[in-house]
């Protein structure tokens, strides 16, 4: 490769570039939407994330002992559903229990869902 040919390439590139620099500036449209681009993305790499102060976070719920490995009928299960088992929520998928007393906002009273199917249930 000559210099001749380094020239023609750099100078169809800086052409490129000017003709951009170019359409961009002259159309409004293209300049708010590449302004708002950089926006984006100084808000997305340089500015920290501030923690958000829920209150389900800062108010954690007491540690429950790990239940012992057992199964139980549908009536034994529906005691499990918080307020009623000293905050324990156990829901049952497919025919195993989960303890789910963590997530007391998603699986609450008023929020849970148990798919109750079988008889029995076995306390993974």
């Amino acid at each position: 490769m000559n210099s001749d040919s380094k020239d023609t390439t750099t100078g169809k590139i800086f052409s490129l570039l000017q003709r951009l620099i170019h359409d961009i500036w002259t159309s409004p449209i293209n300049l708010i939407l590449v302004l708002l681009i950089i926006f984006l993305l100084v808000k997305l790499f340089l500015l920290k994330r501030k923690p958000t102060n829920n209150s389900s976070t800062s108010k954690a719920p007491p540690q429950l002992p790990k239940m012992a490995k057992q199964d139980l009928t549908v009536e034994q299960l529906r005691t499990y559903n918080g307020p009623d088992s000293n905050g324990r929520i156990l829901t049952a998928i497919y025919g195993d229990i989960f303890d789910v007393s963590r997530r007391s906002d998603l699986y609450g009273p008023g929020n849970r869902c148990l798919f109750l199917e079988d008889k029995y249930f076995k306390l993974n």
